[in-house]
């Protein structure tokens, strides 16, 4: 796996598409290419991803699109793409992220996650991220397309983590 970073603010209208189609393929919602672009324009946005350069199949095995600002960076997305689950990629991928915010002066690291997102707060507290904020009732779960019965699903917490550098 090859380690690729595209600082956004420099990046080329095609590669902000290929990041932007990466996230919205993993369900990550619907990204506008042109409003995608004009978010990123500034230096903090960095898009880190694995990718296999011997693989005949193109684009991102794993990305994460950071803001690092001073010593506070913010993981804003971090996805592995369906087919690479469950084979280590998120834990590789994290660990670089961690390595280039240090690398950058960065002292503190913060990203959100969903209380319910089990396989991602294991990942983050792997990595010794602490919890220091929560959201509560910040996410509306998912419904079906085919849900038709309204029902007063409850909302979950969106749980503010910390990693000190």
């Amino acid at each position: 796996m090859t380690l690729n970073h595209l600082a956004l603010s420099n990046a080329a209208p095609d590669a902000l598409l290929a990041v932007a189609q990466f996230l919205d393929n993993d369900g990550y919602g619907s990204f506008d290419a042109t409003a995608f672009a004009r978010f990123f324009q500034k230096p903090a946005y960095h898009f880190l991803s694995l990718s296999d350069p011997l693989s005949r199949e193109a684009g991102y095995r794993a990305g994460c699109l950071l803001s690092l600002s001073g010593d506070e960076a913010e993981i804003i997305e971090i996805a592995v793409a369906g087919t690479f689950r469950a084979q280590g990629l998120g834990t590789k991928l994290l660990g670089h992220v961690i390595a280039f915010v240090r690398d950058r002066g960065g002292q503190r690291l913060f990203l959100e996650v969903a209380a319910n997102n089990h396989p991602a707060l294991a990942l983050y507290h792997r990595h010794q991220f602490q919890e220091c904020g929560r959201r509560i009732g910040y996410y509306q779960p998912a419904r079906s397309e085919n849900d038709k019965i309204i029902t007063k699903t409850p909302k979950i917490d969106a749980l503010i983590m910390e990693l000190s550098l």
